[in-house]
């Protein structure tokens, strides 16, 4: 898998060189979006005169005279070498994974130029030459130069230098103080800088005046800055003025431009009842017209789609019993 993977992305910053623009003589073409985009090469950023590239993408070096070259690194490891030297791209600079291929090891380069594995297990990231380890994956703690799982795992993040004590806990948790062990937010809130005091609330949730907790957003707002003011709302509801109100036809599902401004129905509510579709000339929602319809939100007398069995005669305007499906 992993040879594979090498030899594809050998193979797109091939393609990358031959599709990117020729370049105006002193004239460097930058490319913001990634190594994703084959048309604009792999300068990321241009200096400032605009005469050369100043930064490349990962896996590419940088020559004196501001080019961008593939890095051509040898080894196991080889094809996860980020950085390279510009005049010679088989010596590598710096090493990691990649988005494709993501490593649950840390990588250094070498004196020689190589990628190599750490010898630290759980390193996230490791110092170049000599493979010392500077960041522990999560719930690891980097103690002596050593990953040690931390105490608390189903809370704890990081807990650099003493592995019962933390420094980073997961969402819904903070570090006591005093004790550093990971204590929990204020209810409904996702992330705390003490026990007492939230900084942001879940989904549906707002702060208190007093940000001390987080209240629940009124009744059809889907997410809230503040208890009275919404920002989304839940179907069936539309938004006014900061305020979620609820849309004047039964079983209307958006009504956007206000609301006696329905334009989709529901399909099937939770009643059981349905399918709806809009009466465009009244506004109102009303059973779909066409039997053996499933769908047909924005006008019950046109059907988006038939129920199994059938299909749609776009001539009659019908849903007609599917042939093939009495066999």
């Amino acid at each position: 898998m992993r040879t594979e993977t090498g030899a594809l992305l050998a193979v797109i910053a091939a393609l990358m060189l031959l599709a990117a623009p020729a370049a105006a003589a002193g004239k460097c073409v930058e490319n913001p979006d990634g190594l994703d985009d084959l048309t604009l090469g792999p300068c990321q950023t241009c200096s400032a005169d605009g005469t050369k590239c100043a930064v490349c993408w990962n896996s590419f070096g940088l020559t004196p005279a501001g080019e961008c070259v593939q890095c051509n690194v040898t080894g196991t490891f080889g094809k996860y070498c980020d950085v390279c030297e510009g005049e010679d791209p088989s010596f590598c600079l710096t090493c990691g994974g990649n988005d494709e291929e993501p490593l649950d090891f840390a990588l250094y380069a070498t004196a020689e130029g190589k990628c190599k594995k750490s010898p630290v297990k759980h390193c996230a990231v490791a110092e170049s030459l000599t493979g010392a380890c500077t960041t522990c994956n999560t719930q690891f703690g980097l103690v002596e130069g050593d990953c040690v799982a931390c105490k608390d795992q189903d809370r704890c993040l990081i807990c650099d230098g003493d592995a019962s004590k933390c420094s980073e806990c997961y969402g819904g948790y903070v570090p006591d103080p005093k004790t550093r062990q990971c204590t929990t937010c204020p209810k409904d809130c996702e992330r705390c800088s003490t026990a007492d005091t939230c900084d942001h609330c879940s989904w549906g949730f707002a702060l208190n005046k007093e940000q001390t907790g987080c209240v629940a957003c009124p009744a059809g707002c889907d997410a809230c800055s503040a208890p009275d003011t919404c920002n989304t709302c839940e179907k069936g509801y539309t938004l006014v003025d900061g305020v979620c109100k609820p849309c004047d036809a039964k079983y209307c599902t958006l009504c956007e431009g206000g609301p006696s401004a329905c334009t989709i129905c529901d399909t099937f509510p939770a009643d059981g009842s349905g399918p709806w579709g809009l009466d465009t000339q009244t506004g109102a929602c009303t059973l779909c017209s066409i039997k053996n319809c499933d769908s047909c939100q924005t006008d019950s007398t046109a059907c988006d789609w038939c129920a199994d069995g059938y299909s749609y005669n776009s001539d009659t305007k019908n849903c007609d019993e599917d042939p093939s499906s009495s066999n």
